[in-house]
């Protein structure tokens, strides 16, 4: 998929417009929500720091699982272990399906371990 390959390729804004024209007028709305956090993502790890305060914005006013996962996961990449363990503790309270969650705690696990808090990591 075009959208993919200019992500891989680093051409971030060619994958937003890809996913602008291409991809997103054929999703269901509840897709687009998603796809939506995960651009975000993309423009902050690319470098775009006002990506992360439209994304917080963003998850704040969907409140679905998928953004705060993306908002979670942008955290992580910015070494904001705290914050992204609180995040992805949000995530957890919304999921509903089993596997999921099971995915969520190993996401916290990780955090706890990157910010050196083994004993927390374990627990989790």
């Amino acid at each position: 998929m075009e959208v993919f390959d200019a992500h891989d390729k680093g051409e971030i804004a060619k994958a937003e417009s890809l996913y602008n024209e291409k991809v997103k007028p054929h999703l269901p709305p509840e897709e687009v929500v998603w796809w939506d956090a995960v651009v975000l993502r993309w423009k902050y790890c690319a470098g775009d720091s006002s990506a992360l305060r439209a994304l917080e914005e963003y998850a704040q006013r969907q409140n679905t699982v998928g953004t705060l996962l993306q908002l979670a996961l942008s955290y992580s990449f910015a070494n904001k272990h705290q914050v992204a363990i609180e995040t992805f503790s949000k995530c957890l309270n919304l999921e509903e399906d089993a596997d999921e969650k099971v995915a969520i705690l190993h996401r916290i696990a990780t955090s706890y371990a990157k910010d050196s808090q083994y004993d927390k990591a374990v627990d989790v």
